[in-house]
């Protein structure tokens, strides 16, 4: 029964999850994993918001309600991390694709820093800023040999 208990517990974790990304029921249907049916993720919804809606009841103090929020932010937050820097690694040579990575993981860590009350440059902002000079100096490689490769093409 315990085992039961925690498969429903995990479950409704990530169908939360899924909620607060603003999945319809639909959808996150054909996400959660293991498979359930339609109608058992429409139940887990219900009951997710019955539960958010009796915390708001029963927390009416605004440092606990900004607590709550802060700490969903900063969970939001490292999710967007978490998947730019997938995104990074499966970009393998394409510069924009990796470009566009390395911005969100620096929008995701400043929004962070901005939550926190935290200012100026941080070591991950130094990280990034050398990652993205090393993707422009690989793009000036690869035009160079662009370039080589379209002299060779053309022959008098």
């Amino acid at each position: 029964m315990v085992a039961k208990s925690l498969d429903v517990l995990r479950r409704r974790e990530q169908v939360q999850s899924l909620m607060a990304r603003g999945l319809s029921a639909l959808e996150i249907h054909g996400s959660v994993d293991p498979k359930v049916s339609l109608k058992t993720i429409r139940r887990d919804m219900a009951w997710i918001q019955r539960q958010e809606e009796q915390w708001w009841r029963e927390n009416t103090e605004l440092r606990t309600r900004m607590k709550r929020y802060f700490k969903r932010r900063l969970s939001a937050m490292t999710e967007i991390t978490k998947e730019a820097w997938l995104a990074l690694q499966d970009a393998g040579r394409d510069v924009k694709l990796r470009i566009g990575a390395l911005n969100a993981i620096l929008g995701a860590e400043r929004a962070m820093t901005g939550l926190l009350g935290f200012t100026g440059i941080t070591a991950l902002d130094i990280e990034v800023q050398e990652k993205i000079a090393q993707v422009d100096q690989e793009l000036a490689e690869l035009r160079k040999l662009a370039r080589i490769a379209h002299d060779d093409d053309i022959q008098p």
